[in-house]
């Protein structure tokens, strides 16, 4: 909404204009913003989306590319260039360009950060949040200076992104992590990065199903609150991610297989996840 609403003070987004973008968390918020303002909505993504999340933005009337995922950020392919072409090639369109638009965290400042502190009562000593494509989640140091002496706040990252020393190499986890360094991407604002493997994700995002009755992502389910390197007095973690947009997921076992080879969780065999 932020980055909408700072486009049409702009001039950049006016009736009948078209957004085109390569969302990751917050396609489905962006698409209902431009079906209510009435702007055509055009999402690149890549192609290991999960199917119902692309049926679901479609339902709100975005139109869907999809591209290929194991492809370099600079070939003519992936969905970064093929969302710059599009951009380029139709009439009146605007890129809200999250990785490079700094209304994306000044969002997260103003509301986000505001939000945990009241919730918390100012008792928050570690955030934990798995990194996307920007600083919007970790960037809420101003927010904890009274703490500054107890509080951590801790990155979570897809094993293979760039963040946690990775090389952007695929993995399963769909919409944190990158293969290239956004300009949004404040590392100065993060105490520690933690890599977190595809089967630690999807194996904790179906116990929490199970044990906790929270329907999270695989993205949503990477934080962990015993990643922290000091005991949290008052851990908080926020959820951007439901596994109701991800269907049955990934087969447990395809993950151990392709990931790390076996589970923490015997009793998992079949199980789905994700």
């Amino acid at each position: 909404m932020t980055m909408v609403e700072a486009a049409e003070r702009a001039g950049l987004l006016r009736p009948g204009s078209t957004i085109v973008e390569a969302p990751r968390q917050y396609g489905v918020g962006l698409a209902i913003v431009a079906a209510r303002r009435r702007y055509r909505c055009v999402f690149v993504m890549p192609d290991k989306m999960a199917p119902e999340k692309v049926a679901l933005l479609r339902a709100y009337g975005a139109e869907v590319v999809l591209c290929p995922t194991a492809v370099a950020p600079d070939h003519p392919d992936s969905y970064y260039s093929v969302t710059s072409r599009l951009a380029e090639e139709i009439p009146g369109a605007f890129h809200p360009d999250q990785y490079h638009n700094l209304e994306n965290p000044a969002a997260h400042e103003r509301t986000t950060g505001p939000e945990i502190w009241r919730q918390t009562a100012g008792r928050v000593s570690h955030f934990v949040a798995g990194i996307g494509n920007r600083r919007d989640h970790l960037r809420h140091r101003p927010l904890l200076e009274v703490a500054e002496t107890r509080r951590q706040i801790v990155g979570a990252d897809p094993e293979g992104s760039v963040y946690s020393g990775g090389s952007g190499r695929p993995y399963l986890v769909e919409g944190i992590g990158e293969d290239f360094w956004p300009s949004t991407y404040d590392p100065e604002v993060v105490d520690r990065v933690v890599m977190v493997s595809d089967t630690d994700s999807f194996l904790t995002a179906r116990h929490l199903a199970v044990d906790e009755g929270i329907l999270a992502g695989g993205s949503s389910a990477r934080p962990s609150g015993r990643r922290c390197s000091s005991r949290p007095s008052c851990a908080a973690t926020t959820s951007s991610s439901s596994s109701s947009r991800f269907g049955p997921g990934v087969p447990v076992q395809a993950v151990q297989r392709r990931v790390d080879g076996r589970s923490r969780f015997p009793e998992d065999e079949g199980a789905h996840c994700g």
